[in-house]
C-alpha cells in the first residue's frame, strides 16, 4: 500500500510542477487559481514551495482557511514561503497524504484526527463519541496543556503539529427518519471513518458501524449498501450527501478535530524563524477557520432545510440516553498511562 501511494503521489505531484499545476480562465484570479489547487510555477530559487493537501472540495470552511494560511505565510514570509493548495482529495485520500509526508512526497496535510489516529493512537480519545460536554471544553482541549502532550506523541511518530482545528459538532443523517433516541440505532448500517473507536462508539449505541472513505458514501447511500451517515452540516452539504439521508437530528455525538502537520525531518529543514512565521500564520487560520466554520455551518443547516431536509431538534435528556451508552468505550480507550492522563485532563475541562 505504501509503495502504491508512493508512485501516485510521485506521479500526481510530478505532473503538477510540469504544468504549473493547472491553469485558469481568463477572467479568473489569482485566489480563484488558488483555491481550485493550482499555483504559478516557481520562479525563484529563493522561495520555499509548501505542497498542502485536503481531501475537501474547495468550497468547504477549512479548505478556506487552508487558503488563508497559504495567504498569511507568504506575507509573514515576504513570499519565501509559498503554499500551493491541492484540494478536493486530488492526491489521494486523507491516510495517502499521510503517508505522503512520511515518504517525503508531500509537504503538509491537512487531515481529520479521526484519520489520523491510524497513525497516533492516543488520538482515538478525540474520536469517542459524546467525550466533549461543550464548546468550550472542546476548544480548551485543542489548544492548551492537552494540545502540547498530543504535540510530543506527534513527534514521537515522526511528524510536527502544526495546529488543530475546529471542524465542528457532527451529527446523524438517516434514509428514513431522524434518530432521536438509541433504539432507532439498532442494526443501522451507518458509515464511520475508520478509527476503531468511532466503530465501537457507535457499536456501543446499537449501530452498525460500515467504515469507509468518503468518496464512497454518496453512492453507498443511494445503492442502500449503507443507512445512514454522520458529519458536519458543511461536509453532509458540499458533498450532497443530504440527497440520499435527508432526516437528521442534533445528535452531536462528537467534535473531532481536524490537524494540519509535515513531517519532523521537513519541519527540522526549516530556520527558527521560519518556524515562528508557521506558527503565526496557523494561529491565524486558527480562528478564521472558526468564523468561517460557524458561518458555513448555519449556511449549510439552512440551504439543507431549503432543499426538503427533515429536522428533529433533540433535547439534553435524549442525547444523554446516547452518552450513557458510550461511557464504558471511554474507559476502554484510556488502556495506557498517557490516554489515562489525556482523558483525565479532557474530563477536568468541562
Amino acid at each position: 500500500m505504501k509503495k502504491l501511494t508512493a508512485l501516485l503521489l510521485a506521479a500526481i505531484l510530478t505532473a503538477s510542477l510540469l504544468c504549473g499545476c493547472g491553469s485558469t480562465t481568463a477572467a479568473g484570479t489569482e485566489a480563484d487559481t488558488r483555491a481550485a489547487g493550482a499555483a504559478e510555477p516557481n520562479t525563484s530559487a529563493d522561495v520555499k514551495v509548501i505542497r498542502l493537501a485536503a481531501s475537501d472540495p474547495a468550497s468547504y470552511p477549512l479548505c478556506q482557511a487552508d487558503s488563508y494560511f497559504a495567504e498569511k505565510l507568504g506575507e509573514l514570509s515576504g513570499g519565501k514561503l509559498k503554499v500551493e493548495t491541492f484540494f478536493d482529495g486530488v492526491l489521494g485520500e486523507e491516510a495517502d497524504t499521510v503517508e505522503g509526508l512520511g515518504l517525503g512526497m508531500l509537504e503538509m496535510a491537512r487531515v481529520s484526527a479521526g484519520n489520523m489516529s491510524t497513525f497516533i493512537p492516543e488520538l482515538e480519545l478525540y474520536n469517542l463519541p459524546y467525550l466533549f460536554t461543550s464548546e468550550e471544553q472542546f476548544l480548551a482541549a485543542i489548544t492548551g496543556d492537552v494540545k502540547d502532550i498530543y504535540a510530543g506523541l506527534f513527534e514521537n511518530a515522526g511528524y510536527k503539529l502544526i495546529t488543530f482545528y475546529d471542524e465542528g459538532t457532527r451529527y446523524i443523517f438517516n434514509k428514513t427518519e431522524c434518530v432521536t433516541e438509541p433504539a432507532q440505532l439498532k442494526g443501522l448500517k451507518i458509515r464511520t471513518m475508520g478509527a476503531q473507536s468511532i466503530q465501537d462508539g457507535f457499536a456501543a449505541m446499537g449501530a452498525s458501524p460500515t467504515p469507509m472513505s468518503s468518496g464512497e458514501v454518496y453512492t453507498s447511500l443511494s445503492q442502500g449498501v449503507i443507512d445512514a451517515c454522520e458529519n458536519n452540516y458543511s461536509t453532509i452539504y458540499s458533498n450532497k450527501l443530504y440527497e440520499a439521508a435527508k432526516y437528521f437530528s442534533n445528535t452531536e455525538h462528537m467534535r473531532v478535530p481536524s490537524v494540519l502537520l509535515c513531517s519532523l525531518d521537513y519541519w527540522n529543514g526549516f530556520t527558527a524563524e521560519e518556524q515562528e512565521m508557521i506558527a503565526e500564520a496557523a494561529a491565524a487560520a486558527f480562528d478564521y477557520a472558526r468564523e468561517v466554520f460557524n458561518a458555513g455551518e448555519q449556511e449549510a443547516f439552512d440551504a439543507m432545510m431549503a432543499e426538503g431536509c427533515v429536522y428533529a431538534e433533540l433535547s439534553d435528556e435524549q442525547r444523554a440516553a446516547f452518552s450513557a451508552l458510550c461511557a464504558p468505550v471511554h474507559e476502554k480507550y484510556a488502556s495506557n498511562d498517557i490516554s489515562r492522563q489525556i482523558l483525565e485532563q479532557i474530563r477536568a475541562l468541562a
